[in-house]
């Protein structure tokens, strides 16, 4: 049975998930406290019974791992409840995808800021936090109809992954941002978003494409290559 999340009115997410998510929270909270903290302490601040952790989580480092997964799954509810998100241009869903991150790692700042670069960026394997930012970025590509036809070559598993080291290089901006609300972090996020929409949206990539086919079969290179 479907219950309301204790984070949005309205949501989705059932009682398991929230529980997670919940866990996740108070866990990053309990690590900038003491980084060794036991799950007996956490349950302690959860009010809960430590067998309910254990039958969610077998150790202390995987909830801390899910904390950052938890940020792409609240994210995702979030743009459930945008009535006309579908009709989103692409630099405004990229600026919301990576905004709303921050903002939700700014609830943990102090946190992210002590465990992001050893759990996510230095982490032996790739962090599933990765691998669904970059699903969320391709299903963003995919499902906009504004795209030139041209840009679909330039989409590929090289770019998903430069747009995760994008988001790496703005996490590092916004760590060290002073401004206001983060004001300098939003304004760069917006400029590159609004770039990159100008490049997918205009024909340049189509262009490019039919002078490179010009120049392929009508250049002496072409001759040689069918020798």
């Amino acid at each position: 049975m479907k219950e309301t999340n204790y984070i949005f009115q309205g949501t989705t997410m059932d009682k398991e998930l929230t529980l997670k998510i919940r866990i996740s929270e108070a866990g990053a909270e309990r690590y900038v406290e003491n980084p060794r903290f036991t799950i007996q302490s956490l349950a302690k601040k959860l009010k809960i019974d430590s067998k309910d952790i254990f039958e969610l989580f077998p150790n202390r480092s995987e909830i801390l791992n899910y904390y950052y997964d938890s940020r792409i799954l609240v994210y995702k509810e979030q743009i459930q409840m945008i009535d006309n998100y579908s009709d989103y241009s692409l630099s405004e869903k990229l600026s919301l995808l990576i905004l709303t991150l921050f903002d939700l790692f700014h609830e943990h700042r102090e946190y992210v800021l002590m465990t992001y670069k050893k759990k996510v960026l230095c982490s032996m394997s790739m962090h599933s936090f990765e691998s669904q930012f970059k699903n969320e970025i391709k299903q963003i590509f995919h499902s906009d109809r504004n795209l030139s036809s041209g840009s679909s070559l330039l989409i590929n598993r090289a770019f998903y992954y430069s747009l995760f080291q994008t988001f790496n290089g703005f996490f590092y901006f916004w760590s060290r941002d002073t401004s206001n609300n983060y004001e300098n972090s939003t304004a760069l996020i917006d400029k590159w978003a609004s770039f990159v929409q100008e490049v997918f949206y205009t024909r340049i990539a189509d262009k490019g494409l039919d002078l490179g086919k010009f120049l392929f079969y009508h250049s002496p290179l072409s001759q040689f290559i069918k020798r």
